[in-house]
């Protein structure tokens, strides 16, 4: 007995050639499956699985059974549309009939091949309380995949820098793409206002201003430094003080504010003889004047 099957497309698939002896009834219910021998290898020792290896008995159904060409020449194809079976009976001296024949066809799933990952994804630190996140796009994938797990989750939290995202199907294949979280933003600082003071010695005043403040977009920024030093020597007259500060990207804040150190007049104080020789200048002072008059 021959069998073939004709696609709405015109793709023409063997589905038996001169199988089954003169047995009757062998193909009354028979499921023509691709994986009815998911075990068989080549070459087939026996396998009843194979229509070619099958053991045929007559009045039994031979099923389910792996056509002798390979029912996958159909796919890509629209199934809509007019499905032909083709059944002759050619053994010779044959008094048999062909009672009927009928056509089930049953679309199963298709096997995960693979699974495609979005593409790399590349984030910004933002200002707030909110962690780090980027938002992954969605993953695609086979019918037969199953459920799509990752060893990140789409929006959860990612640190500064590179992450690679592994994703796995349940059937198997996996696929891989990188979360980076860039910091293009510096430090915000801001320093104490400007400081005017006196000195208190020849070499000038001591100085003590509060540590500026230091915010940032991302987590791990550095502690402000400032020079000079709050406690330095600061000398008489005006003094700059430049503060910076650096992320964790190596982007760099700064701010800046003067310390000014005025300088004292000094009066100077007069022993007993000073005193009276300041008196007697006084005095011959205004005599001078008189007598110029």
């Amino acid at each position: 007995m021959d069998i073939t099957l004709q696609s709405p497309a015109g793709t023409v698939v063997t589905l038996s050639t001169d199988n089954g002896a003169g047995n009757d009834n062998v193909y009354n219910g028979t499921t023509w499956d691709v994986n009815a021998n998911p075990a068989g290898a080549v070459p087939y020792a026996t396998n009843n699985g194979v229509t070619t290896d099958h053991t045929y008995v007559n009045l039994t159904t031979a099923t389910p059974l792996t056509a002798e060409e390979s029912l996958s020449a159909f796919m890509g194809e629209d199934p809509n549309g007019t499905w032909t079976l083709t059944v002759s009976d050619d053994l010779a001296g044959d008094g048999g009939s062909l009672d009927a024949f009928t056509l089930n066809i049953t679309t199963g799933v298709a096997p995960c091949l693979a699974i495609t990952c979005p593409a790399n994804v590349r984030s910004y630190c933002r200002w707030g309380p909110v962690p780090l996140r980027s938002r992954l796009l969605a993953l695609t994938g086979d019918p037969g995949c199953g459920a799509i797990t990752c060893d990140a989750t789409s929006g959860g939290s990612f640190n500064l820098g590179g992450t690679n995202v592994t994703c796995t199907a349940a059937a198997g294949p996996t696929c891989n793409f990188s979360v980076t979280v860039a910091d293009a933003e510096a430090p915000v600082m801001t320093c104490p206002g400007n400081i005017v003071t006196q000195p208190t010695s020849v070499q000038g005043a001591t100085v003590l201003f509060a540590t500026p403040t230091v915010t940032d977009n991302c987590p791990g920024v550095g502690a402000a430094t400032c020079a000079p030093a709050s406690g330095s020597i600061f000398p008489t007259g005006l003094t700059n003080v430049s503060c910076a500060a650096t992320d964790a990207a190596t982007n760099a804040g700064a701010c800046a504010f003067s310390v000014s150190v005025g300088q004292n007049v000094s009066i100077p104080v007069l022993n007993s003889l000073g005193l009276f020789a300041l008196i007697a200048m006084v005095l011959g002072f205004g005599w001078a004047r008189r007598q110029s008059l």
